[in-house]
């Protein structure tokens, strides 16, 4: 588990790796860790990690978002 504290804008980020997003004890623990910060009126997120390749998803991601400009780029003409 990695968690971010960013002071300055009042947000927490807490990454939780494959195998702790299923495990428990770990679940358990961050109640805490919500209860300590909302109290503190900071925002907290929680990302999991997924079961796919992060690079592929990027790529595919940019290709189409360059596909989309060059179509929008098309039509200004």
């Amino acid at each position: 588990m990695e968690i971010n504290v960013d002071d300055k804008n009042r947000l927490v980020s807490v990454w939780l790796s494959k195998a702790e997003k299923e495990d428990q004890s770990i679940k358990s623990q961050l109640q805490p860790l919500y209860d300590n910060y909302h109290s503190q009126k900071y925002k907290v997120g929680v990302f999991l990690s997924g079961g796919e390749s992060l690079f592929e998803l990027s790529k595919d991601l940019l290709l189409h978002n360059r596909y989309k400009e060059a179509k929008m780029r098309e039509n200004v003409r």
